[in-house]
């Protein structure tokens, strides 16, 4: 998902994850309109994270059906659902929560035994007073389950110890053991990437970044001396896991830079000066970088960010800015998008990376409404555009967006693209109502007059940083005021399941032809499904 209107917390946690009874910052369950709502303007660009950012294979003829359902002990999540799958399709790395304890599981998917291997644990008092939090990171090539245990340690060569450890679950008969462990006396973990073609872990935690390799067990500092901003300096890694970017607001060194992850070589992408860059977002293939761009107002020499056209929030600017710069990784611009008297707001790439997706709104509105209610700025969101990278490109308006009917600020946003990189998903909506929809160029689409738009479903699309894409299909969870459905968007729109509004449903992990849901119902069992998505 990309940042959305209101996003200026710098969270290195995948976007989509949000607090649930299970703890802080996890998968994003059914809830209500207002309360997602609400939820999304703290979200960030999903480039905080490494990942595969491969194109879908096509393994058969899509035919979702539910293939096994099984009981879990507590309420289960993960941070990063495209990863949690075995390689071989038979185990999930999940976090199973309830009253008496928090754990790290392997639970198998497939066979008659769904009993989960506890690789690591700490009582509920443990976790709630000191702090103890589990990441998945995923699996090695040869099947090994990785995580993270960050906070005071409970167990292990570095128990009472306050820092980050990395476990495998690979050791004889799958016991959990540590494999190494950074000091952390002060400040928080924010993100944690495994990248297994390199067989390495990187972790960003406060005023530092380290990588480890898993072949030499060697720990490197990669930067120190990182500033912390109050805990809200976040470094994001490229997709090839070779580049960080990040935002500085130092004297002298202030804008958005690169950071080579093996030399540990810092330079400038977009210095401050004539214009403000921020929210730096990279492309699904690790060759550029998109910001958003805001010029300096007028008779204004200053270099903070209160003397430039952008909206401030309580950690800084939001997502909203005359125009979205796109650079490569030598700081070489190779785009400047913008819309004549609009402000351009949640941009999100395409997967193949040749294409971004944003909404506009009226600058002379948006003026007169800056900080309207809550802090957020109530823009009229008029359309949906795309924008194709390379020379002699102009933006393509796919969706024209009229006033919604409730009061208060409106919401607009790109989910995701469809499979060929032309057509977005998108919601729109308030406070009271939002809906999913679907804008594609088309034969005779124009940036004057689209075609019109499909409306998929009223409801809210559970934002992930990636999301289920099998084909020419994506997958989506829909939620609404009566139900969470699972759908199914391509040439051909398909709900596939759906579930009363007083269950809690959302996505565990996927993989090319698998898809994982938690599910529970009222005080009920808590549950996995899994479905097989081809015939």
């Amino acid at each position: 998902m990309p940042n959305h209107i209101g996003s200026s917390v710098r969270t290195g946690r995948p976007p989509g994850r949000v607090s649930s009874p299970g703890g802080p910052n996890r998968i994003l369950f059914a809830a209500p309109i207002w309360g997602i709502l609400l939820t999304i303007l703290s979200l960030t660009a999903t480039a905080c994270l490494g990942g595969k950012n491969v194109l879908p294979k096509v393994s058969g003829v899509l035919d979702p059906r539910i293939v096994a359902e099984f009981e879990v002990q507590g309420w289960a999540w993960t941070d990063d659902p495209e990863n949690v799958i075995s390689p071989d399709g038979k185990h999930v790395l999940a976090v199973l929560n309830n009253e008496e304890r928090k754990a790290l599981a392997v639970i198998p998917v497939e066979g008659e035994s769904h009993d989960a291997k506890i690789l690591h644990e700490a009582p509920a008092g443990w976790v709630e007073g000191d702090g103890l939090d589990y990441r998945t990171l995923g699996w090695t090539r040869d099947g090994v389950p990785l995580f993270v245990v960050s906070g005071y340690q409970n167990r292990g060569p570095n128990a009472g110890k306050r820092g980050v450890a990395i476990w495998s679950g690979g050791a004889p008969e799958g016991i959990a053991e540590e494999l190494t462990f950074i000091d952390l006396p002060a400040g928080d973990l924010h993100t944690s990437v495994y990248l297994p073609e390199e067989d390495k872990v990187f972790i960003s935690v406060s005023a530092a970044i380290y990588s480890y390799d898993l072949a030499g067990n060697r720990v490197t500092p990669v930067k120190t001396g990182l500033p912390t901003y109050d805990d809200l300096f976040y470094a994001r890694l490229s997709p090839d896991g070779r580049h960080f970017v990040y935002e500085l607001f130092e004297e002298g060194k202030s804008g958005v830079y690169i950071l080579d992850a093996v030399s540990g070589k810092e330079e400038a992408l977009l210095a401050t000066g004539p214009t403000f860059s921020f929210v730096p977002q990279w492309s699904p293939d690790g060759k550029y970088v998109a910001v958003y761009t805001s010029d300096r107002k007028a008779g204004i020499d200053g270099t903070s960010a209160e003397d430039y056209d952008c909206f401030l929030g309580t950690a800084g600017p939001l997502t909203i800015a005359p125009a979205i710069t796109i650079v490569d990784t030598s700081g070489k611009v190779v785009q400047t998008v913008r819309v004549e008297g609009k402000y351009l707001a949640n941009m999100k790439w395409s997967l193949d990376s040749k294409s971004i997706a944003f909404v506009t709104g009226d600058r002379a509105a948006a003026e007169e409404n800056r900080y309207a209610e809550m802090g957020i700025p109530n823009v009229q969101w008029d359309g949906v555009w795309t924008h194709k990278i390379g020379e002699g490109s102009v933006p393509l308006r796919i969706a024209i967006l009229t006033p919604p009917a409730g009061e208060g600020p409106s919401f607009a946003y790109p989910c995701d693209f469809d499979a060929a990189g032309e057509g977005v998903f998108y919601q729109y909506g308030d406070m009271e109502n939002i809906s999913v929809w679907y804008g594609g160029p088309g034969k005779g689409a124009s940036t004057e007059t689209p075609l019109p738009p499909v409306k998929i479903a009223d409801g809210y699309w559970h934002p992930q940083y990636s999301n289920p894409q099998f084909g020419e299909y994506l997958a989506a969870l829909i939620s609404g005021d009566e139900t969470t459905e699972l759908w199914l968007l391509g040439p051909k729109m398909r709900k596939v399941d759906y579930w009363s509004s007083m269950f809690t449903t959302g996505l565990l992990g996927f993989n090319e032809d698998t898809i994982l849901l938690f599910h529970r119902e009222g005080d009920g069992p808590a549950k996995v499904l899994v479905f097989s998505v081809y015939e």
